[in-house]
């Protein structure tokens, strides 16, 4: 990152100076200062380098010799949201650092306008997270509510996953040999087939006696 942001920052004094250069009769060319600042929104803290220096190996005789370049990485979810005038920018940001931090114990009851609500799914990039502030209805979401069904909704996936998980494995002992395509077609199960697969898995001898099971859900 410290790269690109030096990348960034030289492109736009060059284009100044290309437009300075220019510009008849001036004898002193000004460039403007540039300052390029990184937000990062990731769940974990910023563990990567912050200057061109972090980089490098630099040995002792040439330190602060070699010209430095700060990224200006602020971490999300150490901003202070109180510096924050506008009220969708200060909610924009609460609501990032609630869903990094929630643990279901938390009494702020938060609500956002369902646009920045859309936002804040899509900048943690969690499509379950925003279906679940789609279903909302009205024009605000309550960001404790939404994400005490989110952890729900999470809880019941990874059950259901390791579910999955340890019929695939029974199966194996069983019938000795599952194909890709079967575990494939197990672990796409919804919840009715996954039912009926655990319900008559004493039934089950071979593949097709799965892939039978599987087809009768349809019907």
């Amino acid at each position: 990152m410290p790269v690109r942001v030096f990348v960034y920052d030289a492109l736009m004094y060059n284009q100044q100076l290309k437009q300075l250069k220019k510009k008849k009769g001036r004898k002193k060319l000004k460039l403007e200062p540039v300052m390029t600042s990184v937000i990062y929104y990731g769940e974990r803290s910023w563990s990567g380098p912050r200057r061109l220096s972090d980089m490098m190996k630099i040995p002792k005789e040439y330190k602060g010799m070699i010209n430095d370049w700060d990224a200006r990485i602020i971490d999300i979810k150490d901003i202070d949201v109180d510096l924050f005038k506008d009220e969708d920018n200060r909610t924009l940001i609460q609501g990032i650092q609630m869903f990094y931090r929630w643990n279901g114990k938390e009494e702020i009851k938060l609500e956002v306008k369902k646009e920045v609500a859309i936002l804040i799914a899509s900048i943690v990039n969690s499509k379950k997270f925003l279906k679940i502030i789609k279903e909302q209805e009205g024009e605000k979401v309550v960001m404790c509510t939404s994400l005490d069904l989110f952890a729900k909704r999470n809880r019941k996936a990874g059950f259901n996953e390791g579910k999955k998980t340890m019929l695939i494995e029974l199966l194996k002992t069983k019938i000795g040999y599952l194909s890709k395509e079967t575990i494939q077609l197990i672990r796409s199960c919804n919840r009715k087939e996954l039912e009926q697969l655990t319900k008559q898995f004493v039934m089950i001898n071979s593949q097709e006696d799965i892939l039978k099971i599987l087809k009768n859900c349809l019907n």
